[in-house]
């Protein structure tokens, strides 16, 4: 199972061996994650609330596009350079959020000189129901970015410009307890 070994895959999976001598894997691997690999498991998957499933027929008949194998890897040498460069980056960022975090607490520790004020008296709700946008009506693309209660800072997308709210805001999940601003 890939880098993994070993390993045991689970009902929902297909465990897939390239032909060595056509197919390098890591490119498969790259081609079928690509936007081309999901905009074609996407048109034929079927959904339901909260997955999207493939059937054997349907991966069998995905269409491989199929450089020459020095290509392949080549293209698949050039990606694990680029996700090499993105984990030394994520990372980076990982230590610079632990850094904030410490930085934060050392600066928002109460002062003697700081006023103590109650939340609701220096802030407004401003819900508008009317500005909510169903979860099923999230586009992957569009005009509007969405910003939600979810961990993800954008959770989709949409074209309606009614749903625009003005910023300065900020977002509190109150199931999630997630804040964006």
């Amino acid at each position: 199972c890939g880098e993994i070994a070993p390993c045991l895959h689970q009902n929902h999976v297909f465990a897939v061996r390239p032909n060595a001598d056509y197919l390098d894997s890591s490119f498969l691997s790259a081609l079928s994650g690509s936007e081309y690999g999901r905009n074609y498991f996407l048109s034929c998957a079927k959904r339901s609330t909260n997955l999207a499933s493939i059937n054997s027929s349907q991966l069998k008949t995905f269409p491989v596009l199929l450089p020459r194998l020095d290509e392949q890897k080549r293209i698949s040498e050039v990606l694990a350079i680029w996700d090499a460069a993105i984990a030394t980056t994520d990372n980076f960022l990982a230590n610079s959020r632990r850094q904030k975090q410490i930085l934060a607490i050392r600066l928002l520790r109460a002062k003697a000189h700081w006023v103590n004020s109650v939340f609701g008296e220096v802030f407004e709700i401003s819900n508008q129901k009317a500005a909510q946008v169903a979860a099923n009506a999230y586009q992957v693309r569009g005009s509007v970015p969405i910003v939600d209660q979810g961990k993800q800072f954008i959770t989709g997308y949409t074209d309606d410009d009614s749903v625009v709210v003005e910023p300065p805001i900020i977002v509190f999940g109150d199931h999630t307890r997630v804040v964006k601003w």
